[in-house]
This record gives structure tokens, C-alpha cells and sequence, in this order.
């Protein structure tokens, strides 16, 4: 939510109409669903980078700034232990090395805090 509201505020998320206990309502943006696909397209992978290179500009300086290691630990521990199709875990397996990842979140975390970067604290 935290993430939506400051996105918003700087015209790169839709607008927050209403919140309430299980959810919220917020503005639509035409699009489509960036696939896998999409990802190899190196047109398409620049279009990314460039919107990416506009949202760490933000000066995220204030009590509202989304705390980003946070987030990432949500994302990765998100991530199922394995998957139920036989093909589904063999193409992710393949693809993602979780362990790695894991590691190398801990130690953007440990630099970030070391540079005292908002951005690597946890909420107290």
C-alpha cells in the first residue's frame, strides 16, 4: 500500500480511490501483462529500464518512502519451495537459483546498512 500511495504521488501508479480491510480500489492503466516473452525483447526490456531508472530518481527521503529490503524479502519469500508440474519446476529450477539470490539480497542489505541508506533499514 505504502508502495502505491508514494508511486502515485509521483504520477507512476495509478490513483488510490479507496481502501478498506481486505483490499483496495485504485485507477486502471491500459496495458498488457509483461510475459516472460517480453522480458527477452531487448526493445521491450530498455522500455522497462528506462521506467526503473525513473522510479530510483524519486527522492525517497520521508517517513512514507517503501522500505525496499522489506519488500524483496516479501517477493522472494513468496516464492513456492516447488512447483506441482513436473515441467513447471524443471524450467524454474533451470532458470532461477533461489540460494543465490537469497545471498545476494543479504549482502545488498549488509551494503546498504553499512552506507546507511534509508533504503536498507528495516521499520523499527
Amino acid at each position: 500500500m505504502q508502495n502505491l500511495l508514494f508511486l502515485a504521488s509521483n504520477n507512476l501508479a495509478p490513483q488510490l480511490y479507496a481502501r478498506f480491510s481486505n483490499g483496495f480500489i485504485y485507477g486502471f492503466v491500459p496495458g498488457n501483462v509483461y510475459t516472460v516473452k517480453d522480458m527477452r525483447d531487448p526493445h521491450r526490456s530498455l522500455l522497462v529500464a528506462r521506467t526503473m531508472t525513473t522510479w530510483h530518481k524519486l527522492d525517497g527521503n520521508t517517513d512514507k518512502t517503501p522500505l525496499l529490503f522489506p519488500t524483496i524479502r516479501k517477493w522472494v519469500n513468496a516464492v513456492p519451495a516447488a512447483y506441482e508440474k513436473v515441467a513447471d519446476q524443471a524450467k524454474f529450477t533451470k532458470c532461477v537459483d533461489m540460494k543465490r539470490i537469497q545471498t545476494e539480497v543479504s549482502s545488498l542489505y549488509q551494503c546498504a546498512d553499512r552506507l546507511n541508506l534509508r533504503i536498507g533499514r528495516y521499520p523499527s
